[in-house]
């Protein structure tokens, strides 16, 4: 009983520890934030920002896909910044805990295919469960005009938290079907992929705030997913950045690698 209890509390922790870690990327000061991503870009060996009448990305399409419990406010920060490069951007809202990846799936495409229509280009930037989603539908289809994916802190070989906390209502509750869909075991998401065949840069993190799930977790981590976990089998180009599995989203030097991976195809090296 005592085991019980301590488990609902310590998930109980968690959902608001997500739920802060969520509010807290929506609080950053824009400003400060604009400020550090150009200081960042500074003496880079491309310059990131070109004159609009030289060069025009707008027939460039990105499309951002949040993950689990996220939104599209989650993705606001890396939103504005390829904007301001230039590039047309979705930065799309899909219910992550309503139904299995396989519906999402569906239901997300249904909706992107015919927006992807009209674009020279289609890049992809997501986060965690959102790259397992894109990989989900390139498994059956393929996607003509796609350019570059960058996936940050994807659980691309599942995820142990899952593997341990199954079964538990509360968790379960919290995950939705999807996420429950998220471990290491035979019959998870993950492990039925294909190995990418497309442009493909992973930005992993290596600091957790939540140890009671990083106790699931073996070797370093991000809170959700073990560094070990995060990279497929085949990827263009990886970075491991000082921050966590939510903050990363609002992380200036993670937004500015995923700037320069869309536009290079590589990352920048890390000082």
């Amino acid at each position: 009983m005592k085991y019980i209890i301590f488990i609902f509390v310590c998930i109980w922790v968690t959902l608001l520890m997500i739920s802060y870690g969520q509010q807290a990327i929506m609080a950053i000061d824009e400003k400060e934030f604009e400020t550090e991503i150009n200081n960042l870009q500074q003496g880079k060996d491309i310059v990131m920002r070109e004159k609009k009448e030289e060069r025009s990305l707008n027939d460039q399409l990105v499309i951002l896909l949040h993950g689990l419990r996220g939104s599209s406010k989650s993705m606001q920060y890396i939103e504005k910044a390829l904007q301001g490069e230039g590039y047309s951007v979705i930065n799309y809202d899909y219910p992550s805990t309503s139904e299995p990846i396989e519906k999402l799936t569906e239901d997300i495409f249904r909706v992107l295919r015919t927006r992807m229509e009209d674009a020279r280009v289609v890049h992809f930037v997501t986060h965690s469960m959102g790259g397992i989603i894109l990989r989900w539908y390139l498994q059956d289809h393929d996607i003509e005009k796609l350019g570059r994916v960058v996936m940050l802190v994807p659980p691309s070989k599942g995820s142990e938290i899952v593997d341990k906390l199954s079964g538990i209502f509360l968790f379960e509750l919290i995950t939705g079907p999807a996420g429950l869909q998220l471990g290491t075991k035979q019959g998870s998401i993950p492990v039925q992929l294909n190995d990418p065949n497309f442009e493909l840069g992973i930005i992993a993190a290596d600091k957790s705030i939540n140890p009671f799930l990083s106790m699931f977790l073996p070797g370093k981590d991000d809170g959700r997913v073990s560094l070990d976990r995060v990279c497929p089998e085949v990827f263009t180009d990886y970075v491991c950045l000082p921050t966590s599995h939510l903050q990363v989203l609002s992380y200036p030097r993670a937004i500015v690698q995923m700037l320069h991976f869309i536009k290079e195809g590589r990352f920048l090296t890390e000082n």
